[in-house]
């Protein structure tokens, strides 16, 4: 529908504003990521940006932590658009 088609276009914009700020969040830390929406979607990509950071975690700053959390939470968004309807989803 419509209305399913632009949350999907919302969600990945959101996607794109969060993995270029950690890409500026990266660069400072020197960790580069393969920052795409699309290996956002298709792979577990919050659980390999945390992987990457943990030896750094305790100096990763709050805005970066948060930014890996959002990537999370939008991709769990993005798949429940693929996956139902749109009065389930």
């Amino acid at each position: 529908t419509k209305s399913l088609e632009k949350i999907q276009t919302a969600v990945a914009s959101a996607m794109d504003a969060c993995l270029k700020e950690l890409g500026r969040s990266g660069a400072k830390l020197d960790i580069e990521f393969n920052l795409t929406v699309s290996n956002n979607l298709f792979r577990d990509f919050g659980r390999s940006v945390q992987r990457q950071l943990d030896k750094r975690w305790h100096v990763v700053s709050r805005k970066t932590k948060q930014l890996v959390r959002d990537l999370s939470t939008l991709r769990r968004l993005a798949q429940c658009c693929l996956r139902y309807d749109g009065p389930t989803f």
